[in-house]
């Protein structure tokens, strides 16, 4: 998946690091015990939206890059799982295929293990892979970031610029006190 925008490298860091802070889910996130963990090293950065107290078996993650383009930058990645869960579904799959192939040795009828065998892949492919509506949610949280509207496409390559009133939500969103002494 490509996010384009029209800022600067730094700017885009710049914007992942604010809108991505643990500060901005503290206690003001719409969906309550779910918060989005960030993590940027360098220009590569990483995303799961997970519950606060908890690991989320099977949560999908978003393994990307920011980068410099000739009009601004972009992020750059891929929706995948955690590795954890990639070695604890092969492990399983190994243990289950293993048995059914043992099964298959020894049944007189093949229907059932080869049955068994085709519902364990398709468990298997389901587990590992991001589901559409995930991709979604995380793909409106980078559109934040890049600065394009919230039902742009990913791909874009006209980010517009924020409104003074955009501005406005955007100080109110993360906490911070405007000239008045509110929030």
């Amino acid at each position: 998946m490509k996010y384009e925008s029209s800022y600067g490298k730094e700017e885009l860091i710049r914007r992942w690091d604010e809108i991505t802070s643990p500060a901005r889910f503290a206690g003001a996130n719409e969906q309550l015990d779910w918060v989005y963990n960030a993590s940027r090293n360098g220009d590569s950065v990483r995303l799961v939206k997970k519950p606060r107290a908890s690991y989320d078996p099977y949560a999908t993650v978003f393994r990307g890059k920011i980068e410099e383009t000739k009009t601004g930058s972009r992020i750059r990645g891929v929706f995948t799982k955690g590795a954890a869960d990639y070695v604890i579904t092969a492990f399983i799959a190994a243990v289950y295929f293993g048995v059914c192939v043992a099964y298959v040795g020894r049944a007189a009828d093949k229907t059932v293990p080869y049955l068994l065998i085709s519902v364990g892949i398709a468990v298997f492919i389901f587990l590992l892979t991001p589901l559409p509506g995930k991709r979604r949610k995380y793909g409106e949280l980078i559109r934040e970031v890049v600065g394009e509207a919230p039902g742009a496409a990913g791909t874009d390559n006209s980010a517009p610029t924020q409104t003074q009133e955009q501005k406005e939500k955007y100080k109110f969103r993360l906490g911070v006190k405007n000239k008045r002494g509110g929030v």
